[in-house]
């Protein structure tokens, strides 16, 4: 049986297949047209490069996976959307539309459940659904069961939304809608406090937000509260750098802007561990799996993780939108087949290239390039102080380079953030990077042993510290991706070869792109993206590039 998953139009569309049980291919509609976040697009392109990577045509699909139930969103801003056949499959791309009864609603909270449980490899589990906006509840709690079956115990409604709380917090200190992420690492520059407006209970969590039209409408309730108990809202500030011809974020933070930040973090940290607590009594688990937009935020799930509540904590890679399309395929897969998936590994499920291809694109382009020994070179070059990216295999889906789209550096060379954040990436100075390391050099760098392959959990680095000050953020937290050692994986051999040259098998790593776009996805973007900036080598499928060459 085949199920296509496709998720859309708000913002995150994306698609996947899944084949006799297997996620094969996945890929983000934003990395296709290369317009970040894909602000109201069906995931077209997606969708028909996951037809296209497995020779197949619409036809050949035996149902089509939607994670929203249409019907019963309440949100108006998202109800007025035409989410039809036509317009999720238009037959100037694809021939022809699929029937109504082929495309499968499924509901929100259950495909961002499904997204973590289906993959998780976890007999049983507590489920912790943390979201922005679902049909009608931001909240939710489930019991994965023995059998298969997602049961869901309690919700609570959007305008409580913890990630609606999150968002306005974010647009108050100054950030974009979408850029919570910002808000989590200027939180650490701060001291923070408990604040009132989240209530914890014996059955979960309260909030005196009333109901509201839109999640637009929730998240300005949310800055209009801000405002009234701490003060004017932060003004977010650009500075245009004429060299370069970009305008360049040079937001100010007073004291008052960073202690809110911390507080909102520690108020939102303090939440979502009550209700994992309560997940677990309500189940009795010994697993806990989260997803949604919330279950992004690394600082909370490593302060989960370091609770001890649960023996094994998964989140997947595309724990937020992204992961709808995901989610909804692998829901409706046990629903049609009664059977379980195959567990989440590798999460570079999006367009790859040959070798061959690379090779043929860098010749026409008259680039000069080795093909000889150039993992082993890669790594020298890092050991020198190089900064480079690095190109492999198929691009990853989710918000987290993996070592696929990755921009690379050693983590002992502290300046590496600065020319990282100011010449490279073009943003902030403030903002911290993380690193991926061999596993077995999490248990020296953390105190224990680890298995984090998915770049979303942030830890107290208590060893090693020497090794990692590009990457160990102001509060002395890294947010850590462990790499098992395959032969098989050229990222592992690099981390492998970085060992042998610095003693250590540890890189910065962070996504490669550069100035706000998209992660870059075809080689053709990876050139150019490396000539327009500052990087000093690329590795490319077998192939290396540097420009002292």
């Amino acid at each position: 049986m085949r199920i296509l998953g496709v998720s859309a139009p708000y913002h995150d569309g994306s698609a996947c297949l899944i084949e006799d049980g297997e996620l094969v291919c996945a890929v983000e509609e934003e990395r296709l047209i290369r317009s970040k976040r894909a602000w109201n697009k069906f995931p077209v392109q997606a969708a028909k490069w996951c037809l296209e990577s497995r020779g197949l045509q619409l036809s050949d699909i035996d149902r089509i996976a939607y994670p929203w139930e249409r019907n019963a969103i309440q949100d108006q801003s998202l109800s007025k959307y035409n989410v039809s056949p036509r317009a999720l499959f238009p037959t100037e791309l694809f021939g022809s539309s699929p029937r109504s009864d082929q495309i499968i609603d499924v509901n929100h909270h259950l495909s961002h459940a499904a997204s973590t449980f289906r993959f998780s490899g976890f007999p049983s589990a507590a489920i912790l659904v943390i979201d922005g906006t679902g049909e009608d509840v931001g909240t939710s709690i489930y019991h994965g069961q023995a059998d298969g079956q997602i049961k869901l115990l309690r919700s609570w409604k959007n305008n409580w939304s913890l990630g609606h709380f999150y968002e306005g917090a974010t647009q108050y200190v100054g950030f974009s809608k979408l850029e919570a992420g910002k808000l989590m690492g200027l939180a650490p520059y701060g001291e923070g406090e408990l604040l009132p407006y989240i209530r914890l209970t014996d059955d979960g969590i309260e909030m005196d937000v009333p109901s509201l039209p839109t999640h637009e409408h929730v998240t300005q309730y949310w800055v209009q509260q801000f405002m009234k108990d701490f003060g004017p809202a932060n003004k977010r500030i650009y500075h245009y750098d004429i060299p370069s011809c970009y305008a360049m974020e040079n937001t100010p933070f007073d004291e008052r802007i960073k202690n809110f930040a911390a507080s909102v973090q520690l108020t939102l940290d303090h939440a979502i561990i009550h209700l994992a607590k309560l997940a677990k009594e309500w189940t009795g688990e010994e697993y806990l799996c989260l997803a949604g937009g919330v279950a992004l935020n690394c600082t909370t799930n490593g302060k989960i993780l370091r609770q001890k509540l649960y023996s094994d904590i998964f989140v997947p890679g595309p724990a937020n939108d992204t992961g709808g399309s995901i989610g909804a395929a692998a829901e409706l897969w046990f629903q049609e087949t009664g059977r379980s998936l195959k567990p989440m590994d590798d999460l570079g499920l999006g367009p790859k290239f040959t070798p061959d291809q690379v090779g043929s694109l860098l010749k026409k382009l008259g680039v000069r390039y080795t093909s000889v020994n150039s993992i082993e070179r890669a790594a020298r070059l890092i050991g020198e102080g190089k900064i480079g990216a690095w190109f492999s295999g198929g691009i990853e889906i989710g918000p987290r380079a993996l070592g696929h789209r990755s921009i690379i550096a050693n983590p002992a060379i502290g300046s590496h953030k600065d020319r990282l954040n100011i010449e490279v990436k073009k943003r902030e100075t403030w903002r911290p990077y993380g690193p991926s390391m061999l596993q077995e050099y999490a248990e020296p760098v953390f105190g224990e042993a680890l298995k984090l392959p998915y770049m979303l959990f942030t830890l107290p680095v208590v060893g090693d510290k020497n090794n990692l000050p590009a990457v160990t953020h102001v509060d002395g937290t890294t947010r850590v991706q462990t790499v098992v050692n395959r032969p098989d994986d050229p990222y592992s051999y690099l981390l492998t070869n970085v060992r042998d040259n610095l003693g250590f098998p540890a890189v910065v790593n962070t996504s490669f792109n550069i100035g706000g776009e998209p992660v870059v996805c075809r080689p053709e973007e990876a050139v150019r993206s490396f000539f327009s900036s500052p990087l000093d080598f690329l590795y490319i499928e077998g192939h290396l590039l540097w420009k002292e060459n």
